[in-house]
């Protein structure tokens, strides 16, 4: 993970303390017309990503983890080795969806500022998530 925005907090501050991601407080606001969804990302009164996706089909439910890798040393308790990888278990509801536009808005400070879309491969729209926090594994296990 490059830079990632959640919230409300404390989710940010645990996310980034407990897993050592690095992640700031953010909030996605949500329209929906018919099919089409419209998401703005935004973090101290500035959109940072204004994505728009139309969904295809009926929800599907899934079930499954996401690894994200870490710096051990991000952490604020000791990390067992240099990489470590939080394996998330979650649970969710998702619409698969053509992608229609985004944009990215990312100020100088932002890590991801790099980053610019060249082409939209897919998107999805996720529903109910639920997930949970976990022990970050030593990397390689």
């Amino acid at each position: 993970m490059v830079q990632g925005w959640y919230g409300p907090e404390p989710v940010p501050s645990a996310i980034r303390n407990y897993m050592g991601l690095p992640v700031q407080l953010g909030v996605t606001n949500y329209r929906r017309d018919g099919n089409r969804v419209h998401a703005a990302l935004s973090t101290d009164g500035v959109n940072l990503i204004d994505a728009i996706i139309t969904l295809k089909d009926t929800p599907i439910h899934r079930f499954g983890f996401l690894n994200y890798p870490a710096l051990g040393r991000n952490l604020t308790q000791p990390a067992p080795s240099a990489f470590v990888v939080n394996r998330i278990p979650g649970a969710s509801e998702i619409t698969p969806a053509t992608p229609v536009s985004m944009e990215f808005h990312f100020r100088e400070k932002d890590a991801a500022k790099v980053l610019q879309p060249r082409r939209l491969l897919n998107a999805f729209s996720i529903e109910g998530a639920a997930s949970a926090f976990v022990v970050p594994e030593p990397a390689g296990k």
